[in-house]
């Protein structure tokens, strides 16, 4: 009799130990302490200016967050970055042009982690056109090659006696030159505060022993 009640409950032991088994690893599982979450990343505000022209973009604008003090230049394509960091509100960022400071105000808000905001700014622009006296008339000179120094080359003025060029910011001091009738002649370009285009017209004399 003793023996047979000790067998049931062998039995019924066998049969309960897997179920406190799976119960204790259900409240390990329960109570494993769990990873921290971390806060939520800070907002980007990502500006991109571009040449309203030629759509190439503006490299080495600095520009400024007013309610924070940063600032940062526009990498060579053109972009600034500010953040992460900045919490949702209203941010106002402003830039220097040669028409005058530039002020932008923004809204950010939750919904989103990178800003992305986009300014086509006009450059400067060289306009020049080249007529020569012929029979008492002003008539265009074509094929006249003129170049703007430094670095923008040589151009050719077309069938109106015209050529032109758009500027890359930062903006210099810039000269024209060509040559005519065998001699070197140069013209200083200078933009007044606020001069977004430049433009002059030049007279040729006529050739030497005729012609043209």
């Amino acid at each position: 009799m003793i023996s047979t009640a000790f067998l049931v409950v062998l039995v019924i032991l066998a049969l309960l130990t897997p179920f406190f088994v799976n119960n204790a690893e259900a409240c390990r599982r329960r109570h494993k302490p769990r990873h921290p979450h971390h806060p939520p990343l800070g907002k980007f505000i990502h500006i991109v200016f571009t040449c309203t022209q030629t759509g190439k973009p503006i490299v080495g604008l600095k520009v400024e967050i007013v309610e924070t003090g940063h600032s940062a230049k526009t990498n060579e394509k053109g972009e600034v970055v500010f953040g992460s960091g900045y919490p949702p509100g209203t941010y106002t960022y402003t830039f220097e042009w040669w028409d005058g400071p530039h002020s932008e105000t923004v809204t950010i808000d939750c919904s989103k982690q990178h800003w992305y905001y986009y300014e086509e700014l006009p450059n400067l622009e060289v306009h020049k056109w080249f007529f020569i006296k012929l029979q008492g008339e002003l008539v265009p000179y074509e094929g006249l090659e003129v170049t703007l120094n430094p670095g923008y080359g040589t151009k050719t003025t077309n069938a109106d006696g015209y050529v032109e060029w758009i500027l890359d910011y930062p903006f210099g001091s810039y000269t024209l030159e060509w040559s005519w009738n065998g001699e070197n002649f140069s013209e200083p370009v200078v933009f007044e505060p606020g001069q977004g285009v430049w433009e002059r017209e030049n007279t040729l004399e006529p050739k030497s022993g005729g012609g043209e």
